[in-house]
């Protein structure tokens, strides 16, 4: 048995990880991974080979942000935890994320090669490094508008500016506002029935998200803060939210939005979309491509979309920061082998890891060409890949210099290639964009006690403004304010103004 534990031993050396025991020829490691949105299946033959790469067993669950939250309070936590975007900011002080700076040092020799410094300053809270990133591009919010409807309707949009190194077309907003109305009075889909409106939404009631051009073209986005006269305020205070809100009602009452915009589920929205309801709408950069995967083209042959990017009436423009981090992944300390678990992070990040988290195994999930360069996805990758089902793993890593140059080589498959244009992100030289004076602090105590309070009330307000069930007035805009500051805005920005001068050296004031 001597024999047999120093032959393990003298494996694990040249391999370069220590097995937790040598009792368990192959050590598991438990993963609590945020996000229902893909699946763990580990018989897949993707994960098979990567975890026989790693020499590791995975036992992965996806849960929602509720569960999590009930994982953490009740200490029931995996090895590993991935947390969406600073998250992790929230559970530092339950003393369950284990600090990583040593193992980072001793262990982390990959991660090294693909991380960010900025992005391990925003990983870390008072010297200590508490998650590991995932990086991604900035860029991810678009508005997208029915091309093949434009075409209809005679639109010559060859001669409208396009952002720099993409297809994405800078377009007034008066510009925009009369393709709403045309979308909706003008029989876009020539069926001669008055069934269509210009703008709608992709999901359930999201107010930041689904007027977020709206926003922008007048000078910033909901959930930021902005410093303004040497003052931090949150966007919904401003007059440009205000300003913003009135354009919105006045659409609304021409009759251009879709009247159910605000209480279509997920579901519903997304079949009114791919059934040719609506004409435009705002959303994450791939989420048009998905409704043409997911059978938009069965139900509208000719459906094609045009991205756009809104100009205001002042010049102002820009959809939000989607921030350099939108994932972290953590050690807990409830890891027995912290130091194995650090290992296996490290090596996961590697080139041959990646691809068969992301692609899968060549020849059977994807194909190459005879460069080597990567190809096409294979029939049984793509089902793996549109069924969620692929890369569950894919936030362990962090390679985004893979990603963006993947993204930028032309796939073969129709679907695919709507993809890879529409993969504007990746490689735009510039984009007006808004961040968050706030981006990358800690999310403070007050921001969790009445965040939710402050979100419903404005989202009500919100609602009721751009509807005119509440006339957007003076006395009504100073009601909704105090609404605002009571519900526990006016703690959430003091704290925010707090952790801003003390990251910045600063003694900027709260508006309010």
């Amino acid at each position: 048995m001597k024999k047999l534990a120093a032959l393990f031993l003298a494996l694990a050396l040249i391999l370069g990880i220590m097995p937790m025991t040598f009792a368990d020829e192959v050590p598991t490691l438990t993963v609590l991974r945020i996000g229902t949105d893909r699946q763990w299946v580990p018989d897949t033959s993707n994960n098979q080979k990567l975890m026989e790469i790693l020499g590791v067993n995975f036992d992965v669950e996806c849960v929602d942000a509720e569960t999590m939250n009930m994982r953490f309070a009740s200490g029931d936590l995996a090895d590993i935890v991935t947390l969406s975007n600073f998250t992790f900011s929230e559970y530092a002080d339950t003393g369950y994320l284990l600090p990583l700076n040593d193992l980072y040092e001793k262990y982390g020799n990959q991660r090294k090669l693909n991380t960010s410094q900025y992005a391990l300053d925003l990983c870390t809270i008072d010297g200590e490094l508490l998650a590991l990133p995932y990086e991604n591009n900035n860029v991810k919010y678009f508005t997208q508008i029915r091309k093949d409807w434009l075409d209809n309707l005679g639109y010559d949009y060859s001669g409208w500016e396009l952002l720099e190194g993409s297809d994405v077309y800078s377009i007034p907003l008066e510009t925009y506002e009369q393709i709403l109305r045309d979308f909706t009075f003008k029989d876009p889909d020539g069926n001669g029935a008055d069934d269509t409106y210009g703008l709608s939404w992709y999901d359930n009631a999201s107010i930041p998200n689904a007027f977020m051009a709206f926003y922008g073209a007048f000078g910033g986005v909901m959930t930021q803060y902005y410093v303004r006269e040497d003052k931090l305020i949150p966007f919904e205070a401003t007059d440009d939210f205000r300003f913003a809100l009135e354009e919105l009602n006045k659409l609304w009452a021409e009759g251009v939005i879709d009247p159910e915009i605000f209480i279509l589920n997920k579901d519903q929205a997304r079949a009114n979309l791919m059934a040719g309801k609506s004409g435009s709408f705002n959303s994450w950069w791939s989420t048009a491509f998905e409704l043409i995967r997911d059978g938009m083209w069965d139900l509208q042959p000719t459906a094609s979309w045009l991205t756009a990017s809104i100009v205001g009436p002042d010049g102002k423009v820009g959809m939000k920061d989607n921030g350099r981090i939108t994932s972290t992944v953590c050690i807990t300390t409830q890891c027995k082998d912290p130091e194995f678990a650090m290992q296996i992070l490290d090596k996961i990040d590697s080139d041959e890891c990646w691809w068969l988290i992301r692609y899968g195994v060549e020849g059977e999930h994807y194909t190459r060409k005879e460069n080597g360069e990567y190809e096409n996805r294979t029939e049984a990758g793509t089902a793996l890949f549109n069924g969620m089902q692929m890369d569950c793993l894919y936030t362990l890593t962090n390679r985004i210099d893979i990603e963006n140059e993947i993204n930028s080589i032309m796939p073969t498959d129709e679907k695919m290639i709507i993809r890879r244009n529409m993969a504007v992100h990746q490689w735009l030289k510039s984009a007006p964009l808004y961040s968050s004076a706030t981006y990358g602090l800690p999310n403070p105590q007050e921001n969790m006690d009445y965040g939710v309070d402050v979100t419903n009330t404005v989202n009500t307000w919100v609602m009721e403004f751009i509807t005119g069930q509440t006339e957007l007035n003076d006395a009504n805009w100073s009601a909704y304010l105090d609404a605002y500051k009571t519900a526990g805005g006016a703690e959430i920005l003091a704290a925010y103004t707090a952790e801003y001068n003390e990251k910045n050296g600063t003694s900027i004031e709260p508006a309010f």
